[in-house]
């Protein structure tokens, strides 16, 4: 009897492990944002590679991508992004070093086409 009292309580902390070790991996997993849209710069004179978010958590690193030019690089969000007129279909402001780091050449403007990503 006291054979299955010690399997049985063996197997309960080996399921209870599972379940528990199960839960965690699962908070443990990130969910991955993607949006697509237009970047701007943030006139500012500062040299980090940080940016302004409508949505991103503060502190949160955001990979900008250039489908133009092929390039990225990744920023951290220090603010959020207003919704004004003026921002209506951009998605994220960038400082002027990450700006230029991945900007067209050749381009005037001072808007263009980028897809982000960013863990929450």
């Amino acid at each position: 009897m006291r054979f299955f009292q010690v399997c049985f309580c063996r197997l309960w902390v080996g399921l209870l492990f599972f379940c528990v070790y199960a839960g965690h991996q699962q908070a443990m997993a990130q969910k991955t944002i993607e949006e697509r849209g237009y970047a701007e710069i943030i006139q500012e004179n500062s040299n980090k590679l940080v940016a302004m978010h409508k949505t991103a958590p503060i502190g949160t690193n955001i990979r900008v991508y250039n489908p133009s030019t092929g390039r990225s690089i990744t920023v951290e969000v220090i603010a959020r992004l207003p919704s004004t007129g003026n921002n209506e279909k951009v998605i994220i402001k960038i400082s002027e070093t990450a700006f230029y780091s991945i900007y067209p050449a050749g381009d005037k403007s001072k808007r263009f086409g980028v897809e982000i990503s960013y863990k929450l």
